[in-house]
């Protein structure tokens, strides 16, 4: 049987891999129906992704990297939702403005997107995601929400979802110190070719590190890297 299925211009996985079989059946029964039916938004039928995502927080696991998960740029919630079924003990900060695209963002960007694109609700997102004490919302504009950031906080998962130059670059120069050794730095649309700034701002960042990105054909163009331990 083939791997892909071709529906409409995109791939999308058909089967699962074989590592999904050891995931507890019921939990992955769940997060697979709200992965395609949940919140609207361009995870559904993203199978890679999901995959991707679901490998990832294993290994972090297994590896015993410490520290926290950060989202920056929520939207509705779907990847955040994840993050929250896969790692329940883990602090866990979701960064959004959860208005749409700031005008600060915006002016000049390379996309030419418009303000308030994307634009959501926290109240939304908390009924569908959930909330705990372990789970920080942090509505604004990114950098100026980092202050809701402890000092002392360390990353074991970034997720860097801002379409845009600035925050992305913000998120990068914010982040990336206070990931952990080993600790997994994932940028949406790098190699998408639908936001020129992510990019841009992720390769002037990266200049003179010691890692490299490595590319995942996820529907988005997702990049990722892990933190050295030098």
């Amino acid at each position: 049987m083939p791997f892909f299925n071709r529906v409409g211009s995109s791939f999308y996985l058909s089967h699962r891999p074989d590592f999904a079989g050891s995931l507890d059946k019921e939990q992955m029964t769940q997060i697979t129906r709200f992965w395609e039916h949940g919140q609207p938004g361009n995870n559904r039928g993203d199978w890679p992704r999901l995959y991707f995502f679901i490998a990832n927080l294993r290994d972090l696991e297994k590896r015993g990297v410490p520290g926290a998960i950060a989202e920056i740029g929520v939207h509705k919630g779907t990847t955040a939702k994840l993050f929250g079924r896969l790692a329940p003990h883990r602090e866990m900060y979701l960064f959004d403005t959860y208005e749409g695209f700031s005008p600060r963002d915006t002016q000049g960007d390379p996309s030419g997107a418009a303000p308030g694109a994307f634009m959501g609700s926290l109240q939304e997102v908390k009924d569908f995601v959930g909330e705990a004490p372990n789970i920080h919302y942090c509505k604004g504009v990114f950098p100026d929400t980092s202050a809701m950031v402890p000092e002392a906080e360390r990353f074991a998962l970034v997720h860097i979802d801002c379409d845009l130059y600035e925050p992305t670059k913000a998120a990068c120069e914010f982040f990336y110190p206070r990931l952990s050794p080993g600790g997994v730095f994932i940028i949406h649309d790098y190699h998408s070719g639908c936001w020129p700034g992510v990019p841009k701002a992720v390769d002037e960042y990266l200049q003179g590190k010691p890692e490299r990105l490595a590319l995942i054909p996820d529907k988005s163009g997702t990049a990722v890297l892990v933190k050295s331990a030098l």
